[in-house]
This record gives C-alpha cells, structure tokens and sequence, in this order.
C-alpha cells in the first residue's frame, strides 16, 4: 500500500519540512511531479526502451516486466542512534582495516 501524497505549490513548499517531501521512485502507482526529476527518469528509463509513463501507470515495463512503485522520504530523521568510537589503530595492531589497508593485505581485528 503507497502513502498518500500531494502536489504542494510553491508557497507551501517554502514552509514544509523536508522530512515531509517523499520522493518517487519508478513504477505502478507513483505519483511524479512534472518537473527536472521527472524529465531526468524518463531520460533515464528511455536510454533501456522503457516507457516511463507506461511504467508508472500500470507498473509494466515494455519489455514485459512489472515494477512496483514507492516512495523515499527525502530526509530521514534519526532516532534511537547509538554511535560508537572505535580506534582504527591500537599501537601496532590495525584494529580496522580501510580499502588502502585491504589493498596491502592487511585485515582488521
């Protein structure tokens, strides 16, 4: 089941917290904007023979596959975020390894 989600004008936009703003991702039921994002997926879809609004309308491809539509919020509020430091070096010992150390073959603990 999609949220449900409307248009906003310019106005509201200015006052509407970007938490709120859900952005489309491709597929059945989906609702886009006529704007650059909207322009940007049909390019996008276009250059692999899909028909975005197709797509969006029934969810099938014309390929013959179906995709289900969603939405993302635009920004995720964090909770319940614990963080933890760890040090990548203890001494001698590399405790975790980044990609240059993985390159050198070094491994973390």
């Amino acid at each position: 089941q999609l949220p449900r989600v409307r248009h906003i004008d310019e106005v509201e936009a200015r006052s509407t917290p970007g938490s709120q703003v859900l952005i489309p991702l491709a597929g059945g039921g989906t609702e886009t904007p006529d704007n650059e994002t909207l322009k940007m997926m049909q390019d996008v879809a276009a250059v692999d023979g899909v028909d975005y609004f197709e797509m969006a309308r029934s969810g099938m491809t014309d390929m013959g596959f179906t995709i289900s539509g969603a939405y993302r919020p635009f920004l995720a509020e964090a909770a319940d975020v614990e963080l933890r430091h760890f040090d990548a070096v203890r001494g001698d010992e590399v405790m975790v390894a980044d990609d240059h150390d993985k390159g050198l073959g070094i491994r973390g603990m």
